[in-house]
C-alpha cells in the first residue's frame, strides 16, 4: 500500500467457491455489512484510490473487509476483515 499515491496493491485467492463475479474492499467492521469503497478483480493487482481513503485504510484496516462475490452468493461467498 502506498497511501501518498493512492496505490492499493492485493492478492486474493480462493479455492472451491464457483465463478467469482467480484471483489471488493467494503467499509464496515467485523460482523457489519457496508457499502463498496474500492472495486478490485480475482487475483493479484494493483488500483489506485483516493489517498485519504488510502491513508484511512492504513490507520484503521479493521474498519474495512475484502468481499468476494459469486453467482450463488451474490452478496458474498466469503468475506476477510483487514487487519494490520
Amino acid at each position: 500500500m502506498n497511501p501518498g499515491q493512492g496505490i492499493i496493491c492485493y492478492d486474493v485467492s480462493a479455492m472451491s467457491i464457483g465463478e467469482v463475479t467480484g471483489v471488493h474492499i467494503h467499509e464496515a467492521p467485523a460482523g457489519v455489512n457496508g457499502p463498496v469503497v474500492v472495486g478490485l478483480t480475482f487475483g493479484s493487482g494493483c488500483v489506485t484510490v483516493d489517498r485519504d481513503l488510502a491513508k484511512d485504510i492504513l490507520k484503521n484496516p479493521s474498519d474495512y473487509y475484502i468481499n468476494v462475490h459469486t453467482a450463488e452468493f451474490p452478496a458474498g461467498a466469503i468475506r476477510g476483515q483487514l487487519n494490520k
